[in-house]
């Protein structure tokens, strides 16, 4: 059986900036439950983005995003949270069922926090991409000149995600290796 799975959308972000708009068939959305079920979608990775257009990121954002997933789109008839490596046997048995799990694009909202690693992972965060094109407290992005990987603070929220079973991701080129 082949399944569909899209690692990345910012249907979240587009939800928060737009209350009125829906999960279900909004056109403005770039992945909605309609655009899943015609594209056979059966898992949906969705992105927890903080856009600098709207300040400081934070983690009261990051909150923001997660409560919009949980009360806005995780309901038996539109998308079913997957939390577990156990689920993922599911997927699949139910042409009918589609599942998202939660990221998130960039730490700058967890404010170098590392006690909020935890919190996310209890609020369903699975993945965390450390770093998006620009420098963060955790690491460099991969627009950066200087090259600096990971900062001390950016290697003890590696362990934490480790240590919490959060899985966490940072792009580097390999002209990057040597130097990290």
């Amino acid at each position: 059986m082949v399944l569909t799975v899209d690692f990345h959308c910012d249907a979240l972000s587009k939800l928060w900036e737009d209350p009125k708009a829906s999960f279900v068939d909004d056109p403005k959305l770039d992945v909605s439950r309609e655009r899943m079920t015609e594209g056979d979608v059966a898992l949906q990775v969705f992105a927890v983005f903080l856009s600098n257009h709207y300040g400081r990121a934070s983690f009261e954002r990051v909150l923001s995003q997660l409560e919009i997933f949980r009360n806005r789109m995780v309901r038996p008839a539109l998308l079913e949270a997957l939390l577990w490596r156990e689920q993922v046997q599911q997927i699949g048995h139910s042409r009918r069922k589609r599942y998202g799990i939660l990221s998130l694009e960039g730490v700058d909202g967890i404010e170098s926090n590392l006690h909020y690693v935890q919190l996310c992972y209890e609020l369903g965060v699975r993945f965390m991409g450390i770093t998006w094109n620009y420098a963060n407290w955790a690491a460099d992005g991969v627009l950066e000149q200087r090259n600096g990987g990971f900062t001390e603070r950016g290697r003890e929220l590696v362990e934490k995600c480790h240590e919490t079973g959060l899985y966490s991701t940072y792009l580097i080129y390999p002209e990057q290796a040597s130097g990290n």
